[in-house]
């Protein structure tokens, strides 16, 4: 079978490329395919994985065409031919501006001095997968 993989943030800059197609044997789970995607691609293996569980970290969103893993079989989810899986970091730096300009702090910590940021009078950030505690 073959499927597609695509790879978003720092996995595609890790990889140089942000999707490829993979010719897979068939009836493979997604946690196979997973640890076939490594075997190609070594550089994935610590930023898809973690170290202790061979499972994928808690901070990775994979989707199956479009829906989140976790929402079908989780790793147990059977892959078929033409299937798309999408593979998303959630920790990223930087904040994208309206204007589509990125804003990063230039080498300190907010509190130790706020002149070294970049200042826009408006920002959106996008938060993927993030737990929220308390009011914001």
């Amino acid at each position: 079978m073959r499927i597609k993989v695509r790879l978003i943030g720092v996995l595609k800059r890790a990889c140089r490329k942000d999707e490829f197609q993979v010719d897979l044997d068939e009836g493979l789970s997604l946690r196979d395919v997973i640890l076939k995607l490594i075997e190609n691609e070594r550089v994935l293996e610590n930023l898809i994985l973690d170290p202790e569980l061979k499972d994928p970290r808690p901070n990775t969103i994979i989707l199956i065409n479009g829906r989140e893993m976790n929402v079908l079989k989780g790793l147990e989810t059977e892959i078929k031919n033409g299937d798309e899986i999408t593979i998303i970091p959630v920790i990223h730096g930087g904040y994208k501006t309206l204007s589509g300009n990125i804003l990063k702090p230039s080498g300190t910590s907010q509190r130790e001095s706020k002149d070294r940021y970049k200042r826009v009078r408006f920002a959106s950030v996008n938060l993927i997968g993030v737990e929220g505690r308390g009011k914001s």
